[in-house]
């Protein structure tokens, strides 16, 4: 009895990482689906730095078709949300979590490369992707995706915007961006959306780092919102 016991259990943790898996082999599918794209046509550029605290967008595809702002999400289960709405849930069995709109972060970039560009006439396409194992049951006008329809999405756009001149053009602008040099004044583009993003989520107590609830606390003789998760989340906020 306890063979079958031992034989359900190791069946169980399997199964639970079998998601984990799913996850990786979308990532990792990603880059080998971007790495089918013709390099005559389109130019890609991994962890380009727009923000102030380092973070980056995961790819930007330079085309003749537009630009496209790629952000990777390795969430899995049951992923709900809407366009609009601060925070999404994940549901992995019967746990529930909430986390930033991945849209509304992958807009925000998509605005920075619209800034570094200084035009509005080609078109940047925010795209955000997931691993195979999300469950999308979402209401969006952007396109969010499994990462095994990407190319798919990426190829709809097929009017050329750029001719191959303005296309070498922008890569060396880009690439002079992601230098050591230049990766500070690179960053400073969305400065000021990031923070007037944190300041309405933490006017509606809620967490700009991991999408949960703030609550108002008190040490040292002053209040301060904190995430209602601490100690797992740190973010806190003087009042």
């Amino acid at each position: 009895m306890w063979l079958y016991l031992f034989i359900a259990l190791g069946l169980f943790c399997s199964a639970l990482r079998i998601p984990i898996m799913l996850g990786k082999i979308g990532i990792n599918s990603t880059r080998v689906s971007l790495a089918r794209l013709d390099k005559k046509q389109y130019y890609c550029i991994q962890n380009f730095f727009v923000q102030k605290n380092g973070a980056s967008i995961d790819y930007v595809i330079i085309s003749r078709y537009g630009i496209f702002v790629i952000k990777m999400s390795t969430q899995k289960g049951i992923i709900e949300g809407t366009e609009h709405s601060d925070t999404w849930t994940q549901q992995v069995l019967k746990r529930k979590r909430r986390f930033a709109n991945p849209v509304k972060q992958c807009k925000i970039q998509a605005k920075a490369i619209r800034k570094l560009l200084q035009t509005n006439k080609i078109p940047v396409i925010p795209i955000v992707v997931f691993g195979m194992s999300a469950q999308l049951k979402i209401k969006v006008n952007t396109h969010v995706i499994l990462a095994n329809n990407l190319l798919n999405i990426i190829y709809r756009y097929d009017q050329e915007v750029l001719t191959s001149s303005e296309m070498e053009k922008i890569i060396k602008e880009f690439n002079g961006y992601t230098s050591q040099k230049n990766i500070r004044k690179t960053r400073i583009y969305n400065v000021k959306d990031i923070l007037e993003e944190r300041k309405r989520l933490v006017d509606a107590d809620i967490c700009p780092k991991c999408g949960n609830k703030l609550v108002i606390r008190e040490g040292k003789g002053r209040k301060y919102k904190s995430c209602s998760k601490y100690p797992k989340c740190k973010f806190r906020h003087g009042l």
